[in-house]
């Protein structure tokens, strides 16, 4: 058919090809070029949310730990705990022993002093991967209940600590949630030999 046709007719088809040609190479380098910067806008978002995390403290939360989690030695003091990647700001917290509330509340109307329940300690920064004593003496029980409330720039938490004499050994577990629209729980450590109900739970 290409022989039938006349010179400037061979000249028009082929700029008419080139013409096509350069039109698909533009569109393929404009689909290359709108990836490109498609990932580039993802890797700076990406890194906007990493700058924020390490400002607010991201998924990072606290707890308290004793200091001997397991042995024939009752724990003597609560450390600090930073779970997560990101530092804690601005933390505080107050620790409730369930037996002292427990008594203050069984005391007769107007002769409990509820405000003297508790410790309350500013903590500060907690980078992570690091335990800072919180300065909280233990006395020793055969069955500790704790409840501790924490405050920090990325939100509160609660945490549950219990520590109970199994045999000639304490045994602990605790469970941390996150406060807010809906409690949840983010972190749960029992420990070995810590005795459950017959659901194969702890009392908190």
């Amino acid at each position: 058919m290409l022989s039938s046709l006349g010179g400037p007719a061979i000249l028009i088809f082929a700029g008419a090809l080139i013409s096509a040609t350069g039109a698909i190479w533009a569109s393929i380098e404009q689909t290359k070029n709108e990836q490109a910067l498609r990932k580039k806008s993802e890797e700076i978002a990406d890194l906007n949310k990493e700058i924020s995390k390490s400002i607010t403290g991201g998924d990072s939360f606290p707890y308290l730990l004793p200091s001997s989690q397991s042995g024939t030695s009752y724990p003597e003091s609560l450390m600090i705990i930073n779970e997560g990647k990101h530092p804690l700001y601005d933390v505080n917290l107050h620790v409730v022993d369930i037996d002292e509330l427990e008594t203050e509340l069984a005391k007769p109307k107007g002769q409990s002093n509820l405000l003297n329940v508790g410790i309350n300690v500013e903590v500060g920064n907690v980078s992570p991967g690091v335990a800072v004593f919180s300065g909280i003496s233990m006395h020793e029980k055969d069955y500790t209940r704790l409840t501790i409330q924490f405050s920090a720039r990325n939100g509160h938490f609660s945490q549950a600590l219990r520590i109970i004499k199994v045999g000639s050994e304490y045994k602990t577990a605790f469970n941390v949630t996150k406060d807010g629209a809906s409690i949840e729980t983010i972190f749960e450590k029992i420990g070995e030999g810590y005795p459950l109900n017959d659901n194969g739970e702890v009392n908190w």
